[in-house]
């Protein structure tokens, strides 16, 4: 009976709704009314209920008498599915202003009831037509609904049609609300189904049966290809507003158990199975700690005595538990199970309430709960009543376990003695008991890697803690009396018996003060204080008062007091030597020193990068290692191709190595030392006075400018922009031996700004107390090759790093990249026609470069031959080739292409037999060995030709020069450093 017309009937008559009918609400659950006294009734309002029956009710406003056949009715959302003509009833019951009486309550006063194209929506007509007319009353009874699955409120409507099929004369409309169900299952019409798991002892809430009809329980005893066909009754129930209440703690076995309604016949079923619970103590004996703690800031005191607790369960977590002992106070049990606090979501859902105040509900850990190492405090006192509604005992307390958690339960203070824990769940019967025994703590102990640590003030120092029968030990820096500063730190271990921290001098009233090393942080250890922490009375130790930004703690010496990235200020620590105490439970165990020394600023020394490492090295050890190798050497010289416009192009690197200490904290805070820093890192040191900001006035400069002598005419000298050329620098910190590298890649990035000789004297020059950063709001320019420029670093007074005004200065040059080869008078390398013949050359390039010699012949004998070499320490390399299969006189050419040497460094080449006859005279080793005995200097002497001319015509450079000096890096660090530490505060042009 549905077709296209009656769907597009449904759709206008739904939009030419009566729109002067409102939905009112009515005296019970489930039901509304509209203003022209339509209602509904439902005998069900929770979300998802199955088999409800929807009643509508209404007064026709129609003015003549209508002859009713056809029905469209909507429950929105609903679902009519199930609905058959017996579910049916239709009626006008008599009344004084009504005019008809009919009631259709049989499937045979209907010819029709199908679905109209959506769940929600019915389309009825009738056996017979009947007449209503203007006041009528017609009601319409619809059985066998399934509500909406989500609470909330929904439309209705009954459009009521005359003998011609789309033609209506009156709706009944208005809103029902759908409530959240507290049901646990839901019955309906359908055949029971058994995928609901419910555990024995919990209390089943089903809903969907019919008002208070009995409810017959049932235990499936027999199956025929998965369909019940047999079972046996075990309980009945008695329904209470279509909802009845099973407590499954009273059925004997596990197994499929269905509810079906007497009346309705609606059913649903379930699975019962048993809740099972193993609680595991490990180890079952555990000390008690000592709860009594001079030193604390927070419950480190309490973690002594732990042992770890694990529940195995087989159902989805985490559940809550009550947790009781016979031999224990409530209060006891909760700080044991302090890791095991309950979620307030999971206490709301199993009912559990705080006292009659709502507040301070004792089972509940508040915040304050390890206040002074006292234990657990509980606003609500000891134990105060529960709400009614509570599923538990009074006894105990509740607790959260997940299947399989492991966590701490902690004995702190507990007497000794043997208790029992008795655990259940708080519905099912799961339930089991451990044992554990509580014995006095041994004296655990805490010593100090060293007795002595020292660094610079502003630097880093690592301290090394040894712990044996303790996991946790607290350490404290400096006394107040003494020094008018102190810390207190809490490390715990987690299995190695030692912990290591980096204390940082530069910030030692910020987050990062203290932090874990990278060894200590990967084993799991942790670290906790509070950098809100400072002192007001040394002898009552710390008070937990947040530092104040412009005043710091008292006698703490500051010459930063800026606000980086947010922090707290920065306020390093004085120049003196303060006293460490390492504590367990608030016993002292060991003692030491922190010699905190003054800063100290050494010169600028400049090195040279291969190009072909540049990539390599991000970091110190790699920068140690490219030193170890040969690759970087001091020098004052830096070979680079020609870039577009005869800029610089790419080519080797300049490295600049500031010798400083003090500077170290500032900008490595992190878990490892040694690791690139951005250039924004360095903003401490360059004056900055907010995040915002890179430079300020009173910081540290680096100056690079231009020599006079490689100035062009009437210009001013280049000066690097740092700041711009921040993309080209690597910046790498040697906080050990006190350098601070700044690794400069010629090219594109390197910016300079051509800045006047009076304004480069100002950026340097004390007097003028500030930088003035408008210098380099010029144009950015490129440098050439053959470029020089002279390097000063300049720490002002002001900046806090020295006591007075420090300089340093060097110079560079960018040079051509070029390279020659050693030749005969006529301007040839000259070979024999045998093996193991040399070419050799130098070139511009940085030592530990790698290059490719070739030789080419062409024409009637043509060969290509190459070597692979490395050029020395000097610039010099050679190359070893076989020429016995050339024949006399052959000539050829001799490159090293792709290194950016002009037309290739070619050179012509001869194949000679002379050559054979020009072999290095060995006079000066075996014909004067007078000078060796007479005196000792040739001895030092002599070996040079033995390096410049290797005889066997290898890579004799290489061998012997790179193996040489490395001033500054690896074992000889320490020889160039001088001091000891680096520090690079960079000016930018903006």
């Amino acid at each position: 009976m549905t077709d296209t017309n009656t769907k597009v009937r449904s759709l206008i008559l739904t939009a030419l709704m009566v729109v002067s009918v409102f939905g009112g609400s009515i005296a019970f659950a489930g039901s509304a009314a509209a203003a022209n006294n339509n209602e509904i009734q439902l005998s069900s309002s929770g979300a998802g209920d199955a088999g409800v029956e929807y009643t509508a009710s209404g007064d026709i406003e129609a003015t003549s008498s209508n002859d009713m056949q056809y029905l469209t009715v909507t429950f929105s959302e609903a679902d009519l599915t199930g609905v058959t003509a017996s579910d049916l009833r239709i009626e006008s019951p008599d009344n004084d202003g009504g005019s008809s009486t009919f009631n259709l309550n049989s499937a045979s006063d209907y010819t029709t009831v199908e679905r109209d194209g959506a769940d929600d929506t019915l389309s009825i007509e009738l056996s017979d037509s009947q007449s209503v007319g203007q006041n009528d009353r017609v009601i319409v009874e619809v059985g066998g609904v399934t509500n909406p699955n989500s609470a909330g409120d929904y439309n209705y409507d009954v459009v009521l049609e005359t003998t011609s099929e789309g033609t209506d004369f009156d709706t009944l409309t208005g809103s029902y609300t759908i409530e959240e169900t507290e049901s646990d299952l839901s019955a309906g019409s359908d055949d029971a189904t058994f995928n609901q798991v419910v555990y024995s002892g919990e209390e089943l809430t089903v809903n969907g049966f019919t008002g208070d009809e009995l409810v017959n329980v049932r235990y499936v005893t027999e199956r025929s290809d998965g369909d019940v066909t047999a079972s046996t009754q075990v309980d009945q129930l008695q329904a209470d507003g279509g909802e009845a209440t099973l407590d499954t703690g009273e059925l004997d076995e596990n197994g499929d158990y269905f509810l079906v309604g007497q009346d309705s016949a609606n059913e649903v079923g379930f699975e019962l199975a048993t809740h099972t619970l193993d609680a595991v103590i490990d180890p079952t004996t555990v000390e008690n700690g000592d709860e009594d703690t001079d030193v604390n800031l927070d419950d480190s005191s309490i973690q002594d005595a732990e042992t770890e607790f694990d529940v195995e369960t087989n159902r989805a977590s985490p559940l809550l538990y009550q947790v009781d002992s016979e031999t224990l106070e409530d209060a006891e049990l909760k700080q044991i199970f302090q890791e095991y606090q309950p979620d307030n979501g999971l206490l709301e859902e199993e009912g559990i309430m705080a006292g009659e105040d709502g507040e301070g509900d004792p089972l509940q850990f508040d915040e304050n709960d390890y206040a002074n190492g006292e234990g657990p405090n509980y606003d609500a006192g000891d134990d105060e009543e529960y709400d009614d509604e509570d599923p538990i005992d009074e006894d105990g307390i509740i607790v959260a376990f997940e299947d399989e958690q492991a966590d701490e339960l902690v004995f702190s203070g507990v007497d000794t003695g043997d208790y029992t824990l008795d655990v259940s769940h708080v519905e099912t019967t799961a339930e089991d008991s451990v044992d554990v025994t509580v014995t006095e703590a041994a004296d655990g102990d805490a010593n100090f890697g060293s007795s002595v640590y020292s660094t610079n003030q502003g630097d880093r120092v690592m301290i090394t803690v040894d712990l044996e029968d303790s996991d946790v030990a607290q350490v404290q820096v400096g006394e107040y009396d003494d020094v008018n500063y102190e810390a207190v730190v809490t490390v715990e271990d987690d299995g190695d018996n030692e912990v290591s921290f980096w204390y940082n001098t530069y910030s030692p009233l910020t987050d990062n003060a203290f932090t874990l090393t990278e060894a200590s942080e990967d084993d799991g250890d942790t670290l906790t204080w509070d950098s809100d922490v400072t002192l007001e009375d040394g002898d009552e130790g710390l008070t937990e008062e947040t530092v104040n930004e412009d005043t710091p703690a008292a006698g703490v010496d500051s010459y930063l007091a800026a606000d980086f990235g947010g922090g707290a200020g920065v306020n390093d620590l004085a120049a003196a030597s303060y006293d460490i105490s390492a504590y367990v439970g608030g016993s002292e165990t060991a003692v030491g020193t922190l010699e905190v020394n003054e800063r100290t600023v050494g010169g600028v020394q400049m090195w040279t990068l291969a190009e072909d490492e540049v990539s390599d090295v991000s970091d110190l050890e790699e920068l140690n290692t490219a030193a170890e190798e040969g690759f970087l050497t001091q020098d004052d010289s830096n070979a680079v191709r020609q870039g577009d416009n005869d800029n610089l192009g790419s080519g080797d690197a300049v490295v600049h190595q500031i010798q400083i200490t003090g500077i170290y904290g500032a900008i490595e805070t992190g878990t490892e030392t040694g690791d690139a820093v951005q250039f924004s890192d360095l903003a401490p040191l360059l004056g900055a006075t907010s995040s915002d900001d890179t430079f300020g006035e009173g910081g540290a400069e680096l100056v690079l400018s231009q020599t006079d002598d490689t100035t062009e005419a009437n210009a001013d000298p280049l000066v690097l922009n740092l700041d711009e050329s921040s993309d080209a620098l690597t910046i790498i910190p040697d906080s050990e031996n006190g350098s601070l590298y700044i690794i400069a890649e010629p090219g594109d990035n390197l910016d300079f700004n051509r800045v006047s000789e009076s304004e480069i004297d100002d950026l340097t020059d004390d007097d003028t107390g500030n930088f003035d950063e408008s210098v380099f709001d010029g144009d950015l320019v490129n440098a050439e090759y053959n470029d020089a420029f002279d390097v000063e670093f300049f720490i002002p007074e002001e900046s806090g790093l020295t006591s007075q005004d420090v300089s340093a200065t060097s110079s560079f040059e960018f040079v051509e990249r070029d390279a020659s080869f050693d030749q005969n008078d006529d301007d040839e390398v000259v070979v024999a026609p045998s093996s193991e013949q040399t070419i050799s050359g130098t070139t511009s390039i940085a030592a530990g470069s790698e290059i490719t010699i070739r030789a080419r012949a062409t024409g009637d004998n043509p060969f290509l031959k190459t070597a692979d070499v490395t050029v020395g320490e000097d610039g010099d390399f050679s190359g070893t080739f076989d020429f016995s299969d050339t024949s006399n006189m052959t000539e050829f050419e001799v490159t090293i292409p792709s290194e950016g040497f002009e037309d290739d460094a070619e050179t012509d080449g001869i194949v000679s037999d002379a050559a054979q006859m020009e072999t290095p005279t060995p006079e000066p080793e075996t014909a004067t060995p007078e000078p060796e005995t007479a005196t000792p200097e040739p001895e030092t002497a002599t070996p040079e030709p033995e390096t410049a001319t290797p005889t066997d015509g290898g890579d004799g450079a290489t061998e012997t020069e790179t193996s040489g000096s490395q001033p500054g890096f690896g074992g000889a660090v320490a020889i160039i450093a001088l001091a000891g530490a680096a520090l690079i505060a960079l000016r930018r042009g903006n």
